[in-house]
């Protein structure tokens, strides 16, 4: 899976990421909003090592001199909906990096899983991601108290295509 867009390219993790994705996962601004806590250098590396599940991607973003900016991944979860996560470097919000993204990996996903949702689950605090799943095209399904974070979560959907 490798596409681009007018400032990111999107291709698949190796190992030769891990030094900017750990450098990306071990930042408490970026981690605060993911249900994952800060990760150490060995977390980072042996998750780049496992492999994926045949239905899952696992892509990370460059920009547009090539240099690692973020992650995008998609998977099953546990109710075997396709879920999308996707975080970026602090020093890239604010620059219209997430929804651009965010809306081309839409689009993408439409192509390779014809017929599938497309699930998004964003804490209501990270109004930023909010607004990017509601740009490129995903409505919100509902919201709850989620009780293992405390923090109000919202559950929203991109219509598989037809």
């Amino acid at each position: 899976m490798f596409f681009t867009t007018a400032r990111l390219t999107v291709r698949p993790r190796t190992l030769e990421d891990l030094d900017w994705i750990h450098q990306l996962e071990s930042d408490p601004d970026v981690m605060r909003f993911t249900d994952t806590p800060v990760q150490t250098r060995d977390q980072v590396k042996s998750r780049l090592r496992q492999p994926l599940p045949a239905d899952s991607f696992a892509l990370v973003v460059l920009d547009e001199l090539g240099e690692g900016i973020g992650t995008l991944s998609t998977w099953r979860n546990d109710k075997q909906q396709m879920e999308l996560g996707f975080m970026l470097a602090s020093r890239t919000w604010g620059q219209g990096y997430g929804s651009e993204l965010v809306r081309a990996w839409g689009h993408r996903f439409q192509q390779v899983q014809p017929g599938q949702d497309l699930h998004a689950f964003v804490y209501r605090d990270n109004g930023a991601s909010c607004k990017v799943v509601e740009r490129a095209g995903f409505i919100m399904e509902r919201e709850w108290l989620n009780v293992d974070s405390q923090l109000w979560d919202r559950h929203y959907r991109l219509p598989a295509l037809g």
